[in-house]
């Protein structure tokens, strides 16, 4: 009986297969685990935004069914049942769960890409402001406004106020 893996891999290009068979090279006893050519890996490239064609691999629409985090659940069932799948309360249900788990991890990425964001954000501001901060002091230590400049760290209003004034900032 042949052994088959499948993967699905989300988030491609364009839609793909490829296929990986198992070569044997036996040393001791021949034949001990059978026949190689029984294993076999099946990866599935799979762009979840692609469209029907006509004349193009079945398992493709099944994917997009599945995994599709815009499509109705009237339409997801409709594609169960081309595919004969019987679609009675307890699979409604399963495939309401299995159709969630796409717009599952669309929100989990959300949430990852936001906190990642949130987080450069912070150290690109940090960055800027160290460089504004830097840039007044110059420009006041120059002006013979230092004890001004001083008294402004405490006071981000005031700090706003003089980044304006020496164009490190514009409205």
């Amino acid at each position: 009986m042949p052994v088959c893996s499948i993967w699905i891999v989300a988030g491609q290009n364009r839609n793909t297969i490829t296929a990986y068979n198992l070569t044997e090279k036996t040393t001791g006893e021949p034949d001990m685990w059978g026949k190689a050519e029984l294993v076999q890996t099946v990866i599935l490239g799979f762009n979840e935004e692609s469209k029907s064609e006509p004349g193009e691999e079945p398992v493709w629409n099944l994917l997009r069914g599945l995994f599709s985090t815009t499509m109705s659940v009237v339409d997801r069932l409709g594609i169960l049942e081309d595919y004969g799948i019987p679609t009675v309360q307890d699979v409604e249900e399963e495939v309401l769960d299995m159709c969630n788990l796409g717009q599952g991890v669309y929100e989990k990425g959300e949430r990852y890409g936001r906190r990642e964001g949130r987080r450069e954000g912070l150290i690109e501001g940090r960055t800027e402001t160290e460089q504004q901060i830097s840039q007044l002091k110059q420009m006041m230590v120059k002006a013979d406004r230092t004890e001004e400049f001083l008294a402004a760290l405490d006071n981000p209003q005031v700090l706003y106020r003089l980044y304006r004034e020496f164009g490190i900032i514009r409205d």
